[in-house]
């Protein structure tokens, strides 16, 4: 009997619909679709402007977006400095909001320019450690900084913001006081890595969809303008019954100057 339960249990697992996030998974398992909405993702970011760079799109859960968004960040990589990452893998769920939305852009920003080996001026990576420590005042947390380079310390730095709570309710405090503080250190090394990337950036932030309306009314309505300070293209995500919210709807695309990008089952 027992065999049977695992034998039904490796089945339940093994079909479960799980993003393809990988190259690899993707020319193993992908069924081709979506050509239409890729197609439109790259006339999007061909025809946007300062005034139109930050993009929404919702979808419903197994509609395939993640799959489509990861294939999409892979397809722009040669023309733009694409940075693809979930939410979720950084941040626990109802601690999302949007500072820590803003922080985490910041983190897979200068971690993918660390990666990418750019000549970024004044050793960037010990500015933002020396920028972190002065705001997130926890003597543990800034004893435990020292020493980590590169992936190690990106490694840790993500372990803290996801699991170390007060390392969560500092930076909260910290930049929903001054949040300008954060957009600026954001943009600036934006500005740092355009031109040593010698290409625009472009920003995907997945999982945003998984939150619940009122944590989506609390970031997109009530904060919505601080998310669009990042003078690059950010794509967010957002769940399909944003849709449904007519005030909250208008309201996004009428901050974003933008349309939202359904995606269809």
């Amino acid at each position: 009997m027992a065999d049977r339960a695992e034998q039904f249990r490796e089945a339940f697992q093994n079909l479960q619909l799980q993003p393809l996030l990988t190259k690899e998974d993707r020319d193993r398992f992908r069924v081709p679709y979506g050509a239409e909405t890729l197609d439109e993702w790259f006339l999007m970011l061909e025809d946007c402007t300062p005034a139109n760079n930050q993009f929404i799109v919702a979808g419903h859960r197994g509609c395939g977006k993640s799959t489509l968004l990861a294939e999409f960040a892979e397809q722009i990589e040669g023309e733009y400095f694409t940075v693809f990452f979930s939410i979720a893998d950084l941040v626990e769920r109802y601690s999302i909001d949007h500072i820590t939305i803003l922080f985490t852009i910041g983190i897979q920003l200068l971690e993918k320019a660390v990666e990418n080996d750019l000549a970024i001026e004044q050793k960037i990576e010990q500015k933002f450690k020396d920028w972190f420590k002065d705001r997130v005042t926890i003597e543990e947390t800034s004893v435990a900084m020292e020493g980590k380079v590169g992936a190690n310390f990106f490694g840790w730095i993500k372990g803290e913001v996801k699991s170390n709570s007060q390392v969560q309710e500092q930076i909260k405090t910290t930049f929903t006081r001054n949040p300008q503080d954060l957009i600026e250190t954001i943009n600036n090394l934006a500005r740092e890595i355009t031109v040593k990337a010698k290409r625009p950036i472009v920003m995907i932030i997945d999982d945003l969809d998984k939150l619940d309306l009122d944590q989506v009314k609390q970031i997109f309505y009530q904060n919505l303008k601080l998310l669009l300070e990042p003078y690059f293209t950010v794509i967010y995500t957002i769940p399909i019954a944003t849709i449904r919210d007519a005030d909250l709807k208008t309201y996004i695309e009428s901050e974003t100057n933008n349309s939202i990008r359904v995606v269809p089952v």
